[in-house]
Parts: structure tokens; sequence; C-alpha cells
């Protein structure tokens, strides 16, 4: 059989790759890449794990009386417990309660609910985890105890 040939040619400001059929081009960007470990949390952990599908399930129902603009959900944690709450400007309000696993100090934190969706979304496994360090820091979810796939959802003041 015939083999292809891919040509690469770099120089300082672009990369092309040519193959039979097609031309690739692409500007190499100039400068330093931000150091993305930065944005992940630090600090002592507090682990909590859910239903992945129950947690979805009730994200999408508080997300229909969250601010359009903001689309925000305040998570409040207790020993095994998460409540999820929503609400907008014309004072309407959604509450969801979800048994779960978590021993950690009782916490309250706001995010984006599109965010958490996102996240949970890619998620294969029937369990999330997410990874809590604190009202003001980010989180991490992922699946339950891998680190292959981390996801970094900001928290927002609500």
């Amino acid at each position: 059989p015939e083999k292809d040939i891919i040509e690469l040619l770099l120089n300082d400001s672009h990369l092309t790759i040519k193959t039979k059929d097609q031309v690739f081009s692409s500007k190499l960007i100039e400068g330093r890449f931000p150091d993305y470990e930065k944005v992940f949390p630090s600090g002592e952990e507090n682990s909590l794990l859910v239903d992945k599908e129950e947690l979805q399930s009730a994200l999408s129902r508080s997300s229909v009386l969250s601010s359009e603009k903001y689309r925000g959900v305040r998570f409040s944690l207790k020993k095994d417990l998460l409540t999820l709450t929503a609400n907008n400007p014309e004072q309407e309000l959604a509450e969801e309660e979800i048994e779960v696993e978590f021993s950690g100090p009782d916490i309250e934190i706001g995010f984006n609910i599109t965010y958490i969706l996102d996240a949970l979304n890619v998620i294969e496994s029937s369990k999330a985890e997410i990874l809590f360090y604190g009202e003001e820091s980010s989180c991490l979810i992922r699946e339950p105890k891998t680190s292959s796939e981390v996801y970094v959802v900001m928290p927002m003041r609500l």
C-alpha cells in the first residue's frame, strides 16, 4: 500500500502541516502560557460524594428559579446533607435537599449552575465527588477517587 507523507513546517510564528489532500496552518502564540496549576485550590479538602443524576436533576429544577443573569445556586452543606437554594429578583425561591456523603465542617458557597452541570455532564460514573477547600475557594469536581480528569469551578457571591 502507498504511504501518505505528512510534511511539517515550523518557523518562529507558524506551524504548517501538509498532507496529500489538505494543508493546515496555525499561528503560534507569542508569550508565556499562564501556569494553569495556580487555579487549583490548595489546603485542607472536604469531600462530598453524591449521586450524579440526583444532583443534576436537583440543579436543573433549581435553575428554573435562579436569576437568568447570574444563574447562581447556593450549596449549604452539613453532615451528610446538601441543600441547594436558588432565587431570582422576583423573590421566588427553589430549595432542594439531597442526602450525600459529607463529614466536613458546615459550609455555604455559591456557584453558577451552568458550570456545575457542565462538569457533571462529562463524568461517566454514577457518583460524583466534589472537593471543597473553604467558602472562598474553587472546588474540584471529578469521578470518585480519580485524578485523571478534574474540573475546577470558581465560587460566586450570592
